[in-house]
């Protein structure tokens, strides 16, 4: 079995998958691991580490890095496209909430939920890759909008829509406003 590097080939003969990632950890400099091929296969980096996999049965296993700072600028880039569609999705469930259109309230929520989901994981994942004090800022910002978030939630479970309403357009599009501002920081900074 052959080891890659971003096509360069790595002297190892070893099968094991800790020992493989080990080497390719010591090589990665200022860069992650952004794909993994096996063979001609593109798995997802969390499927190579967690599963049991039978590594001898691949003829090459191929590594793809990227730098550190150009993938939390393309994420960056990518989530400020997707922010105002985001900031629509909210500001139309509230709307529709509040005209008593709840079927349809509820169907474009639940999208923006999702918009969320991706928006705050990309936080995070950036949040891990910094190795800056400058992200406590924005882990406190993200504490208060899980609050602000979980206060909406409550509002929803009880049918208090009009609360829930105003907390979407108030409080949780302010949070997304300030988490904006701070991203923008970071796309500034990268």
């Amino acid at each position: 079995m052959n080891i890659y590097l971003n096509k360069e080939k790595l002297e190892t003969h070893s099968n094991n998958k800790s020992e493989i990632i080990e080497i390719i950890n010591s090589k990665l400099g200022e860069e992650i691991i952004e794909k993994i091929y096996l063979d001609e296969v593109e798995v997802e980096y969390n499927y190579f580490l967690n599963n049991d996999l039978d590594l001898e049965r691949f003829d090459e296993i191929n590594f793809v890095s990227k730098d550190v700072n150009k993938l939390i600028t393309e994420s960056l880039q990518e989530a400020e496209i997707y922010l105002p569609k985001l900031k629509q999705g909210l500001i139309e469930s509230s709307q529709l909430f509040k005209t008593g259109d709840y079927n349809k309230a509820n169907e474009i929520f639940n999208r923006a939920v999702d918009g969320l989901e991706w928006y705050l994981n990309i936080l995070n994942s950036i949040i891990d890759l910094k190795e800056d004090t400058t992200v406590e800022e924005v882990e406190g910002l993200l504490k208060k909008f899980n609050m602000a978030l979980n206060r909406a939630m409550i509002s929803l479970n009880k049918k208090e829509y009009n609360n829930f309403a105003d907390l979407l357009e108030v409080e949780i599009i302010e949070y997304l406003d300030k988490l904006q501002s701070y991203h923008q920081e970071l796309v500034e900074e990268n």
